[in-house]
């Protein structure tokens, strides 16, 4: 009940601060590659001198069955979560959850959510985005703070970002086509790019599929050394499904494994028979 209390105060901040957006014109994105009731599961492994490699922790992206208004607009709810495996929770406790409320005409997020826990870790934020007046509003529900600052039309948040890119038009790309997206993550604004690395074949658990290779560029710092230190393989089908990933890490290796699909908007034509 306080859960549902909570979240319903949370709609109506939103409301107001994405007030007339309803009146407001936005681009139509072409979405022909999910749907809601979508769910993949992935199993992500670790690698390093210290450790060997383990299978350390799962996740899964999921849109809920049913769509929620949010401003007059209707939207996508998607729910991104990810944890350790209990054996390894004591060395890498991970468990964490991000909602994304993606407008279904636009594919740009109305509110996205974090609650997580990483070893001592703890982060409960709200990002509140109203892309008719170009402001996101960040919320920290555990110090207090509240931040307002400039975003451009169609910014995405982390999650959404990865929906959106599903819809692109990546047809006849060659090798080196880049593609930007620009995204907020906590009080800041960021743009990632996309650089498309041509088609690979890849082999997991599930088959072999023929994919797209895309490198996404990502900040440098505490957890990554490089620019382009990940390979994402997505299926070479209408369905653009994220099958592989693998991260260099300052600490190691991580790997992305799809291991589970449920209620895919179109047929698996990748997959080599």
């Amino acid at each position: 009940m306080l859960r549902f209390i909570t979240f319903s105060v949370l709609l109506a901040v939103l409301t107001v601060f994405t007030s007339k957006t309803a009146d407001a014109q936005y681009r139509t994105v072409k979405n022909t590659a999910f749907k809601k009731g979508e769910k993949l599961t992935y199993v992500i492994y670790f690698d390093s001198f210290i450790t060997g490699k383990i299978k350390a922790a799962y996740g899964t992206f999921e849109i809920l069955p049913e769509s929620e208004t949010i401003g007059g607009r209707t939207c996508m709810h998607v729910v991104v979560s990810g944890a350790t495996f209990k054996k390894w929770d004591w060395a890498i406790y991970v468990q964490d959850r991000f909602d994304s409320y993606i407008d279904e005409q636009a594919m740009m997020p109305w509110l996205f959510l974090r609650r997580a826990k990483e070893g001592n870790y703890e982060a409960d934020q709200d990002i509140f985005f109203n892309h008719a007046k170009n402001v996101a509003q960040f919320k920290d529900n555990r110090d207090g703070r509240e931040i307002n600052y400039y975003i451009p039309t169609y910014t995405q948040d982390m999650m959404s970002a990865a929906y959106y890119a599903r819809t692109m038009e990546l047809t006849n790309l060659a090798p080196g086509v880049n593609y930007t997206i620009p995204f907020v993550f906590e009080d800041s604004l960021f743009s990632t790019t996309l650089v498309y690395m041509g088609k690979k074949k890849v082999k997991i658990g599930l088959g072999k599929y023929r994919c797209m290779a895309f490198k996404p560029k990502v900040l440098v710092g505490s957890v990554f050394g490089e620019s382009y230190p990940i390979t994402m393989y997505i299926t070479d089908d209408a369905n653009r499904v994220p099958v592989y990933a693998k991260a260099s890490i300052l600490i190691g290796t991580v790997k992305f494994e799809l291991v589970e699909y449920k209620n895919l908007r179109n047929p698996i034509t990748s997959k080599y028979k």
